[in-house]
């Protein structure tokens, strides 16, 4: 019944199928591989003057907004006249479906790259094409023409001046992740695209020619911040591996200090939009999804690294399995991905949830490893740990598995923590001891006996043990170690 559903649908579709072509941006269908199961509804895309694409170019010499210069391919003038250099690297910025490039975030990664490197900067507003007062659907399709309207001033300002493909960088969210991967798939040769949360609906289980893929790039690089399925959780970005490396911060699914649930959602965006208008809506109703955006606006300038390390699975990651650098396999989410261009694959990293001050998100990573006594009596309870060094002390971390746990004797406990603050040299460990209330764990032992601890700073790869010398803990109790090393 399905498949004569789908085959009638196939056939009414393929009535309409159709084929449009603006010039030298070329032709356009809403066939396959552009149409299929997981884009049943296949628009064309709108004549370019009704998407309306314009280029926007920014350098140290014009920084700001009143003082950018708008290129125009094909049009000499504007590039002679503009403060474009070509033996200067360029970064284009490309945002998504319902933006624009007067967006803030547009012109803070603006400020922030300018402020890094003394660079082209190129913004590219294709709002008219992305607008909230068209469907989705067209954005999606518009979208294609965007791609081959990037590719079209890349080759024009190559010719005019010299200026290498190699030498731009894309950086593209949502909708804007895959105008990236359109030009760079007509370009052949473009050095990076940095994709921010690429867009799920419409793309997912497509062909590799609709959408971002690592072909696109000499490196392509991924940030996945709302890869929750969008049916069912309206999660609006990809979590499909899409580059070269793919970068999981959170699990890459809900980020911290966003609102999960459909309620506090709704709630969140009815208050943003009453307190700060559109911006404050959008960033209530697609917080995770733009905090890709906020990750990578942070990386540009940021002395914390945002080291991400390779695992299996996030739930490995958290349990602390996967700290290791070996064969230079971590990389650094964000702009300085391409630094660590060995890496490869899927990588994971904490944040915090940006309430720390100076609304910071990037997190320091340590493995901590409790080791009970082998002479300990079995017990029962959870452990918890603070340590602290020269540049400051972690909050109380729970290093069991938040359930209550039968504690046995050699046997290693071990979790992922995070700080917002590089601690240093940890010079001393605070270990504390709850034992379980539970009448089924009357006859456990009242205390819990330390064997070793271990803390592993994951950015630098250094590790730090104290001997527990056996010591016992009492219920409620805290046991302070403070001496780094020794045979235990």
């Amino acid at each position: 019944m399905l498949l004569s559903v789908l085959s009638i649908l196939s056939l009414a579709y393929a009535a309409q199928a159709a084929e449009v072509c603006y010039g030298d941006l070329g032709c356009f269908t809403n066939i396959a591989p552009f149409w299929g199961l997981n884009r049943p509804l296949s628009s064309l895309p709108d004549p370019p003057d009704v998407v309306g694409t314009k280029f926007y170019l920014y350098t140290r010499a014009n920084p700001t907004m009143a003082l950018r210069e708008r290129l125009v391919a094909d049009s000499i003038a504007t590039l002679s006249a503009s403060h474009f250099s070509s033996s200067k690297p360029t970064r284009m910025v490309i945002h998504g479906f319902t933006g624009s490039a007067e967006h803030a975030w547009v012109q803070t990664i603006v400020d922030e790259l300018l402020l890094k490197e003394d660079i082209n900067v190129i913004t590219v507003d294709w709002a008219d094409g992305a607008s909230i007062g068209g469907s989705y659907g067209q954005a999606t399709a518009n979208s294609r023409v965007v791609g081959a309207e990037v590719a079209k001033i890349v080759n024009y300002m190559s010719a005019q001046t010299g200026a290498n493909a190699r030498n731009f960088h894309l950086i593209g969210h949502s909708l804007g992740c895959h105008v990236a991967g359109y030009a760079g798939d007509i370009l052949g040769n473009v050095g990076r695209i940095t994709a921010l949360d690429a867009s799920e609906p419409y793309f997912d289980g497509m062909d590799a020619i609709v959408k971002l893929d690592p072909t696109d790039a000499l490196f392509v690089d991924v940030i996945h911040s709302d890869g929750s399925p969008f049916i069912g959780t309206l999660g609006m970005g990809t979590s499909l591996p899409t580059g070269h490396v793919d970068f999981y911060p959170n699990g890459g699914e809900y980020q911290p200090g966003c609102h999960d649930n459909f309620v506090s959602s709704v709630v969140s965006t009815g208050f943003g939009l009453l307190t700060e208008g559109y911006d404050g809506a959008e960033a209530a109703a697609a917080c995770s999804h733009l905090r890709a955006i906020d990750y990578f606006t942070e990386s540009i300038n940021s002395e914390c690294p945002f080291t991400a390390y390779p695992c299996e699975s996030y739930d490995k990651f958290k349990d602390g399995f996967c700290m290791s650098c070996a064969g230079n396999t971590c990389s650094q989410m964000g702009y300085r991905a391409r630094d660590h261009y060995g890496a490869r694959g899927k990588l994971y990293l904490t944040t915090t949830d940006g309430t720390q001050p100076g609304g910071k998100f990037c997190a320091y990573h340590y493995k901590v490893q409790v080791t009970s006594s082998t002479r300990m009596e079995e017990t029962a309870g959870r452990i918890y740990v603070t340590f602290q060094g020269p540049s400051g002390i972690t909050d109380t971390m729970e290093v069991t598995d938040g359930d209550v746990m039968d504690l046995k004797p050699g046997v290693t406990y071990q979790k992922l923590v995070s700080s917002p603050s590089n601690i240093g040299d940890v010079s001393r460990v605070g270990l504390r001891f709850e034992r379980s209330s539970s009448i089924w764990d009357f006859f456990a032992a009242q205390y819990y006996t330390v064997g070793k601890v271990t803390i592993t700073a994951g950015e630098t790869q250094t590790s730090f043990k104290f001997c527990g010398s056996d010591t016992p803990v009492n219920n409620g109790e805290t046991l302070q170690l403070t001496q780094v090393g020794g045979t235990c």
